[in-house]
């Protein structure tokens, strides 16, 4: 940190992979990303089996964040540091990253409203060599102090100068390089002043209980910033590492560079609803629009002795016809997720709702099987009444088709009645002599049927032209059916 603002530093790596030494060499660094590529075009081609890792409980690793389309942004304020001065003992001695020990202010567990939970232990990854990984923060801590030292005495600037160079940016080395054979130097090319705000991020699927410390940078460095690693220091003490997409002169993006283990929030699943708030018909198809609500809540508690500035990213589900209602406007929406901001001061439990409202279409087609559909159309209170009376007015032609439904049902049970009696009156006459009495009742009663069949015959024929008038008429109706 400089003049108030944090101080940015960009390092290039230059390799020498020849075999002949520098000396004296001019060079400049051009920052881009032209299409090129080469092809093996001796080797056979194998498909490659892919290589399956074990999962593993290790560090976490470090997100990356993509620009807004649009949005009001952050206002940009100089970071709060910690103060040296007011950290207690305990947390000096501890390094960055490191889990908090049971009972310390910012572990894990604690829950909302509530004191002296159980608190969680978080579980870091070691290093294989822990003699390694110990001279690394060692390592870090010098540079940290190093570049705290000179940032303040102003010995640390840019090599390099920076110049648009068409679609690319060109970083062109003030001083000649001198750099022996298959050796490696760094070479600083950015050192500025930069605008930037401290923020937690909160993202559920990158961490689901704790957001991410992180900043919101501007880069008013005048420089293209490639994609790479980057080291936070807090004065001279290491912070943590993160990594960045490339940057364009006066873009802003996020960075996060360690976990919050001061702040948790916890994601909820609020109270849904559908209601049905139109229904229109047209030739015969009624369709019904229902809105569709979901709620989400974040409940947030800032157990630290700082204000956060939490940045909550909600999945952006626009491709899904969700909208935003009765919630904040985001800071910034970009194609996965919206960005809402919330102050959460030090000590303070809060929560924040996210209404999201799609509208879903059904279409029911209006048919002449039962009229459980009609029906249903007809309880709709969103229904015109205009619809309704049409609807009404079907379900009167229905009951005319059902009553000629049910005569020709009748008539034709009649028949199979008759038919079934004849059958036995003729094989009672085959075994009966003719010279018995009841001999010429079976003939009288088989003539009786014959003249009862030949009336039922002829109106059968007219119940199912009325039946099918009746059905036509009703289908037409339906078919032609609009509010």
């Amino acid at each position: 940190e400089a003049k108030g603002k944090p101080y940015l530093q960009g390092w290039a790596v230059v390799e020498n992979t020849t075999d002949e030494d520098w000396a004296g060499v001019r060079m400049a660094l051009v920052s881009g990303r032209p299409i090129s590529f080469k092809m093996d075009l001796y080797n056979p081609l194998f498909v490659p089996r892919p290589t399956v890792e074990p999962e593993l409980f290790a560090s976490l690793r470090p997100p990356t964040y993509s620009g807004g389309f649009k949005g009001e942004g952050l206002a940009f304020r100089q970071p709060q540091m910690d103060d040296p001065k007011k950290t207690p003992p305990e947390a000096k001695s501890r390094a960055p990253m490191q889990p908090a020990r049971p009972g310390a202010p910012g572990a894990g567990g604690g829950g909302f409203g509530g004191q002296g939970a159980e608190f969680d232990r978080f579980k870091l990854a070691k290093d294989a060599d822990e003699a390694t990984a110990a001279e690394r923060r060692k390592f870090a801590g010098d540079v940290g102090r190093d570049l705290a030292g000179r940032m303040n005495t102003g010995a640390v600037g840019s090599a390099a100068t920076g110049g648009q160079l068409g679609d690319f940016f060109q970083y062109a080395i003030d001083h000649p390089v001198s750099l022996a054979r298959q050796k490696s130097a760094l070479l600083p090319i950015v050192g500025k002043d930069v605008e930037a705000a401290r923020v937690s991020i909160y993202n559920p699927s990158v961490q689901p209980k704790h957001p991410l410390l992180g900043l919101r940078f501007k880069n008013t460095s005048g420089a293209h910033l490639s994609q790479g690693p980057i080291t936070v220091f807090e004065g001279s003490t290491y912070a943590g590492d993160t990594r960045v997409l490339d940057v364009q002169p006066n873009e802003e993006r996020l960075v996060s560079y360690a976990i919050d283990l001061g702040t948790e929030v916890d994601p909820q699943v609020g109270d849904g609803s559908a209601r049905i708030t139109s229904v229109r018909a047209v030739k015969g198809i009624v369709t019904t629009t229902t809105k569709v609500r979901e709620v989400k809540k974040y409940r947030v508690a800032n157990r630290s002795q700082q204000d956060r500035t939490l940045l909550i990213e909600h999945p952006n589900r626009t491709t899904q016809q969700f909208k935003l209602v009765d919630t904040d406007k985001p800071v910034e929406d970009t194609k996965d997720v919206y960005r809402f901001q919330t102050r959460v001061k030090a000590g303070e439990e809060k929560g924040f709702v996210v209404t999201e409202e799609r509208d879903v279409r059904a279409d029911v087609a209006l048919s002449n099987n039962p009229d459980g559909q009609i029906r249903f159309v007809l309880s709709l209170t969103e229904a015109s009444p205009a619809l309704k009376e049409k609807l009404k007015e079907a379900l009167q032609m229905k009951a005319g088709w059902d009553t000629a439904l049910r005569e020709l049902t009748q008539v034709q049970a009649d028949l199979n009645r008759l038919s079934g009696d004849q059958d036995r009156i003729r094989k009672n006459l085959a075994t009966t002599p003719k010279e018995a009495e009841v001999y010429q009742v079976y003939l009288k009663k088989l003539s009786d049927q014959e003249k009862e069949i030949d009336a039922l015959t002829a109106k059968q024929k007219k119940l199912m032209g009325d039946e099918f008038a009746a059905r036509k008429r009703f289908d037409d109706y339906l078919a032609n059916l609009s509010d």
